[in-house]
């Protein structure tokens, strides 16, 4: 296997993860509705799923993703942006940890939303930097 079909079948399991991650801090929080709640539901709304399958069709088929690539940019940037929208809002957490009584669990659950937004900029970065004539 290439390097590039490599990443970007990496790519598309960062898709995969990324969306059972965002779908579990959502559904940790859905009972409880909170003054941001509806960022969750941009989050997991983004094009994950789209994303993913774009991806793997360039990953199996590299000769596609010139034309794929507009689209994988702009998944990447919309991903960037509700990643940062949710992170500063905060809007995953729970009613209790909006009010400190469980800080432990409100630091595992930040470090994860920020651990997403770190790799989806870095796949954001990875897909300007790529240009047509890079063939690994």
């Amino acid at each position: 296997m290439t390097a590039q079909r490599l990443s970007l079948s990496g790519g598309g399991l960062w898709g995969v993860f990324r969306f059972a991650a965002v779908l579990f801090l959502v559904l940790r929080v859905a009972p409880e509705t909170g003054p941001f709640y509806h960022v969750n539901l941009v989050w997991i709304g983004a094009p994950s799923l789209l994303y993913v399958a774009l991806f793997f069709m360039s990953a199996l088929d590299p000769n596609t993703l010139p034309s794929h690539l507009p689209l994988l940019r702009l998944g990447a940037a919309l991903h960037v942006v509700s990643d940062v929208a949710v992170v500063v809002t905060r809007s995953f957490q729970t009613l209790d940890e909006r009010a400190g009584a469980a800080e432990a669990t409100f630091r595992l659950v930040y470090l994860i939303g920020a651990g997403i937004l770190v790799v989806d900029l870095l796949i954001g970065a990875a897909l300007l930097a790529y240009r047509d004539g890079d063939r690994s």
